[in-house]
């Protein structure tokens, strides 16, 4: 137990200035189990620290880079090599390279000479060129007119500037203080906020937190990355609580209010727009703006992003909107490059088409088996593959079946083993699993017969007994 108040020790009283220092003290003076490694004789007060010493320090053989096959000592040089030598990236269009002498090359020869479209300044970059549009005050109209992808400040309007120091500080505030779980959603999947692992339920990735992140401090990785003017912490509030009393809360608002009144948590209000609270309750997702009510979290952020978000920053080719800058430039990179150019000569809108293209035209397989050499052409025909031939994918806990996506296997087991009818039909009262069986079903209370026969004129509600009905012409054809 941790006292937050005073930050002193609870087994000497000796005081500290932050809660680092009194982790370190702890961790010095009171241990009572130390952990030594059998290698090189180090010794750690924690057996997970032992566990990332031994796992990035003496691995038997080495590290060795599969790129150039050269051999590491440590895990930290292999990825310090790969990083230097082998991943980098272009920071304007984020493309990928091999080496930084090719991404140089890159930049020369495709971000030069941006001019500024209101006074015709010149830039290496457009990047540089869309920030000085940002303050260039020339003159409004005609930057309103010819950058609708930017957002234009006006002249006498103070621009407040927040530290990153205060804003970390907040949010290291509000996780130590209660029981707010942060995450990070990317790929279709909660990724812890202190460490690079991904989970595709949050329980599992709440007891991970719990369990291998109690504590957050200001120069850990994940509040390292909380840097710049737009920072977006998002948080789980379904069960919030305050450590210190134990007192339950249903808004982060009223949580925060309770720390700085009662425990004197050092928050500043001034602060806004950092910590989104989430209620994230498995197969209900609740928008926190309004009634709505999703399965899946990727659709409300979707909800989120087109109904209550002020998505001002305007693509220049396809009209799209965007809340942010990081998202226009990946829009950009992703979708608007002039550079997705094959081989051939070809040219295509986004890089899925390129690769469709060499796919269907090359036969070039793109994707490939992470647990054997074979390749194929789309991502599905290589899900399928994992299922079929490696027994890998999402399986069902009831009957063992192997899927290749987990909202598959939900479905599966909502159908199959719990025999869920959630929806219900208006006329009848007759219950269904989902819409589709739903819009089957009204055909027969609507009782429109769309699906006609050419020969004899006769209606029928379905067109499976259209077909049926067709077969029978056919034998009476030939007999």
């Amino acid at each position: 137990m941790y006292n937050l108040d005073n930050m002193s020790c609870p087994k000497c009283n000796e005081a500290c200035k932050t809660f680092r220092s009194l982790r370190l003290h702890i961790s010095n003076t009171h241990a009572q189990v130390t952990y030594n490694c059998e290698v090189c004789a180090e010794k750690f007060y924690r057996n997970r620290d032992l566990a990332f010493h031994v796992k990035n320090s003496h691995r038997q053989g080495g590290y060795s880079c599969r790129l150039c096959s050269q051999q590491f000592l440590t895990n930290s040089k292999l990825s310090f090599h790969t990083k230097d030598r082998h991943i980098t990236s272009c920071h304007i269009c984020f493309e990928s390279f091999p080496t930084p002498e090719i991404k140089r090359t890159h930049i020369k020869d495709e971000h030069k000479n941006q001019n500024c479209p209101t006074c015709h300044k010149t830039f290496l970059s457009k990047y540089g060129m869309q920030k000085h549009m940002q303050s260039c005050v020339k003159t409004e109209c005609v930057k309103k007119e010819l950058t609708p992808n930017v957002s234009i400040k006006k002249e006498n309007e103070p621009v407040p500037k927040t530290s990153s120091r205060k804003i970390r500080e907040n949010i290291a505030c509000v996780l130590n203080m209660s029981t707010a779980v942060p995450f990070k959603y990317y790929m279709n999947r909660f990724r812890c906020f202190y460490c690079p692992k991904d989970f595709i339920d949050f329980e599992i990735l709440r007891e991970h937190t719990v369990t291998d992140h109690p504590v957050c401090d200001t120069d850990e990785r994940g509040l390292r990355l909380c840097r710049g003017k737009e920072v977006n912490v998002k948080l789980d509030i379904t069960s919030l609580s305050c450590k210190a009393c134990s007192e339950k809360f249903t808004e982060l608002d009223k949580l925060i209010d309770h720390l700085i009144n009662k425990h004197d948590g050092s928050y500043d209000k001034t602060i806004k727009n950092v910590l989104f609270p989430y209620k994230l309750i498995k197969d209900n997702m609740a928008c926190p703006a309004c009634p709505a009510v999703f399965r899946y979290f990727g659709k409300l952020l979707t909800h989120l992003n087109e109904v209550h978000t002020d998505n001002n920053i305007i693509c220049m080719y396809c009209g799209q909107a965007f809340r942010s800058q990081p998202n226009y430039r990946s829009h950009i990179s992703r979708y608007h490059k002039e550079n997705f150019k094959c081989f051939c000569g070809d040219q295509f809108e986004n890089l899925m088409k390129l690769r469709t293209h060499k796919n269907k035209i090359h036969k070039q397989k793109s994707f490939k088996c992470q647990q054997c050499n074979e390749c194929f052409d789309t991502i599905y025909q290589r899900l399928r593959h994992l299922v079929s031939v490696h027994n890998s994918g999402h399986k069902c806990t009831y009957c063992e079946k192997i899927f290749t996506r987990n909202s598959f296997m939900n479905d599966h087991i909502r159908r199959s083993h719990l025999k869920e009818k959630n929806v219900e039909c208006s006329v009848c009262g007759e219950r269904f699993f989902g819409n589709t069986h739903l819009k089957m079903h009204m055909v027969k209370h609507i009782g429109e017969r769309n699906y006609h026969c050419d020969v004899c004129g006769k209606a029928f509600l379905w067109k499976k007994n259209l077909r049926g009905h067709m077969a029978s012409h056919n034998k009476r054809a030939i007999m």
